[in-house]
Formats: C-alpha cells, sequence, structure tokens
C-alpha cells in the first residue's frame, strides 16, 4: 500500500460546503506530482464514467455505496407516486439498511436543499469511514477527492441562478389558457 505523507499532509482540511484553495482540476495536477500510477487511476475512475467498470477497489466500493443511494432514492419516490420501483433500480447491488434509513430520513426534510444536505452529509460520512485510519494512503486521498466533489456542488449553488432555472421552468409549461366567457 502507498502512502502519500507529503501531499495528504498538506490537503486543508473543510467542512461539507466550503471550498478549499483549490478545485478539481488543481488537485488532480497535485495528485499528479505524487500517486502511484494505480492510484492515479483510481482518481480518474472517480471522475469519469460511473458506467464504465471500476478497477480500483476504492472506486468500486464507491460505486457501489451510491448505486445504493440512488437506488434507495428511486425506492422512496416511488413509494410517493405509488409506482412500482423495479424498472429503475440496479440490481444486485446489495442492501445497506442504514443507507435506506438514511434517504428515507432526508426526504422528510421540508425543501429539496435539505434534502439534498441530508443526502451530501450521508456521501460525506461514507468517504470518510471508506478512507480508512490511515491518512496517508490512497483511500484517504480518493475519499478527499470525493469530499471535494461534494463541495464543489454546493459552492456552485447560488439563490439567483435557482431562481431563474425556476422561472425557466415555470416559463417552459403550457399552461390551459382560460376561454373568455
Amino acid at each position: 500500500m502507498s502512502h502519500y505523507y507529503y501531499l495528504a499532509a498538506s490537503l486543508p482540511l473543510f467542512p461539507l460546503g466550503e471550498m478549499p484553495r483549490f478545485d478539481f482540476r488543481q488537485f488532480r495536477a497535485m495528485c499528479a506530482e505524487h500517486l502511484s500510477a494505480d492510484d492515479l487511476a483510481g482518481l480518474d475512475e472517480l471522475d469519469g464514467d460511473p458506467a464504465l467498470p471500476a478497477v480500483h477497489p476504492f472506486v468500486r466500493q464507491w460505486r457501489k455505496f451510491e448505486v445504493l443511494v440512488r437506488n434507495a432514492v428511486v425506492k422512496v419516490r416511488a413509494h410517493r407516486r405509488q409506482a412500482d420501483p423495479n424498472m429503475y433500480l440496479v440490481p444486485d447491488t446489495g442492501y445497506d439498511s442504514r443507507i435506506e434509513h438514511a434517504v428515507h430520513e432526508a426526504f422528510g426534510r421540508k425543501t429539496p436543499l435539505e434534502r439534498e444536505l441530508a443526502l451530501d452529509q450521508l456521501r460525506w460520512a461514507e468517504s470518510v469511514q471508506l478512507s480508512g485510519f490511515d491518512a496517508f494512503t490512497g483511500d484517504a486521498v480518493l475519499a478527499y477527492a470525493v469530499r471535494l466533489r461534494i463541495s464543489e456542488r454546493w459552492a456552485a449553488f447560488d439563490l439567483e441562478t435557482g431562481r431563474q432555472v425556476l422561472v425557466n421552468t415555470l416559463d417552459s409549461v403550457a399552461l390551459p389558457s382560460v376561454a373568455a366567457g
């Protein structure tokens, strides 16, 4: 197992939603100088197409977790719509009651933003869990990359942009005209 003492020690800690001093592209460039070929390929797999098979063990674990989360989301949404979720589930991914419970709790939140925050808190916690106990390993660096992507997503949220998307969406919905009587 490779250890990355210098790289890991130089990475700033940041809470969910707060961006560190660099973005994923800059992080990837930093990692290119320090990671083994296998761990660098794992970093690229994290940033790549999730439909492609993963080689790196961390990425395989992360993708399995993500599928479990997405399947749980499908089940909750299908239940709310009284629909059959089976055609939307990814088969043979297993079951984790902890994930099912967390997703159910997230969907009990008052707003979609609070729901997304709860789901990303679940993802954040899982990345910490998957990083292991040694903060200087490839898995720890890849888990950091996951948290960086989550924080980038939250940093991109903007109230004005969100309002404009809502207005555009509402404008695109054709409303029935009211006949003058």
